[in-house]
């Protein structure tokens, strides 16, 4: 058996997961989404108040949420009213979910393409033709790239790595 000596073509991680050790920025919130359905590790969230998140949403951006190692292996989404972690600045696994402008063509990810979340539900999207594809119930996160690597198709999006450079007004 071979062992790989490059991590060029990533084909598996944990989505909410950091991907690379360096500077990290987090905060902790309590989660009090519209529903607990869309409490999902790697989405985007957003501060509802001082102390509380929401996924999606119009208000300022609070983070990716991640680790979801923290929680019980039988949940797939995290309820209201816990803790949860949310990265703002950092480099993190997600999927991208390939959401398209009326009329237009979905266009693939690629290294630098910036990165959008859906306002309702926090579900994460890139477009590297700048907002050529992206609806406009999409909101951009500042600073957010893809990085690293090319995102890797998989059932339903991308998987790819998201760096966050920090909380930008």
């Amino acid at each position: 058996m071979t062992i790989r000596n490059s991590i060029t073509a990533m084909r598996t991680a944990v989505i909410g997961t950091l991907a690379f050790d360096g500077p990290q920025r987090a905060v902790p919130l309590i989660l009090d989404s519209a529903s607990e359905a869309n409490n999902v590790f790697g989405r985007a969230f957003t501060y509802k108040t001082e102390n509380t998140s929401q996924a999606g949403g119009a208000g300022v951006f609070a983070g990716i949420m991640t680790n979801p190692h923290a929680y019980a292996i039988d949940q797939v989404t995290a309820k209201n009213g816990t803790p949860g972690e949310f990265l703002h600045m950092g480099e993190v696994f997600v999927k991208l979910v390939p959401v398209v402008a009326s009329g237009k063509t979905a266009v693939t990810p690629v290294i630098g393409s910036k990165v959008y979340f859906v306002a309702a539900t926090g579900v994460l999207t890139a477009d590297p033709t700048d907002q050529d594809t992206v609806p406009v119930s999409h909101t951009e996160i500042k600073g957010a790239v893809v990085s690293r690597h090319t995102p890797v198709s998989e059932s339903g999006g991308h998987l790819a790595v998201v760096s966050l450079t920090g909380l930008q007004a």
